[in-house]
């Protein structure tokens, strides 16, 4: 008798699954039974993925107020540098909107970006790290001494990175202006 009942009960339950209306277009219904229509957006494929990081002043009482830089890296430009042991990137201030070419490495949980002029008689050298939880810190080595240690001298809030898509023409130029 048990047996019958469930049977039945499995039977009814599954049968009330099934629909006969046929669904041709790209529509759901939501719980307030409002269709939405669901759109895909069409992506050119003329770009390539760049990671980038949007980084604002510290500021502890107005995160995220006054933006100073955008910086990031390509994640894949094998085809345009073969043997590079870092990843290509740019540096973008907000102030003066100049573009710098840099370096990406992720060293455990920091992405660290490198830029300046890598001359061993004349160091230059920059370098932003930006930890996990968003903290930016930027460092400047110009006439430090080999292994001099050197405290980071700003402070930035960066929001979680997001990838874009930058025209293939213009990273190519720029490839081919700053990294050969």
């Amino acid at each position: 008798m048990k047996k019958t009942l469930l049977i039945l009960l499995l039977s009814f339950g599954l049968s009330s699954c099934v629909t006969t209306e046929d669904i041709k277009s790209v529509s759901k219904k939501v719980s307030n039974n409002v269709l939405t229509k669901e759109t895909k957006e069409v992506v050119k494929d003329d770009g390539i993925e760049f990671i980038e990081w949007k980084c604002y002043k510290w500021n502890l009482s107005d995160k995220y107020e006054q933006h100073l830089l955008n910086i990031g890296y390509f994640p894949v430009l094998d085809e345009l540098i073969p043997n590079v042991d870092s990843n290509l990137g740019m540096l973008e201030l907000q102030d003066t909107l100049q573009v710098i070419p840099i370096y990406y490495t992720l060293m455990g949980v920091k992405h660290t970006f490198t830029w300046g002029n890598f001359k061993k008689d004349v160091d230059t050298t920059f370098q932003i790290n930006i930890d996990s939880d968003g903290t930016g810190r930027f460092w400047d080595f110009t006439g430090a001494e080999k292994n001099e240690k050197v405290n980071s001298s700003q402070t930035y809030d960066c929001k979680s990175p997001e990838t874009m898509i930058v025209d293939k023409d213009y990273v190519e130029q720029f490839v081919k202006t700053h990294f050969k």
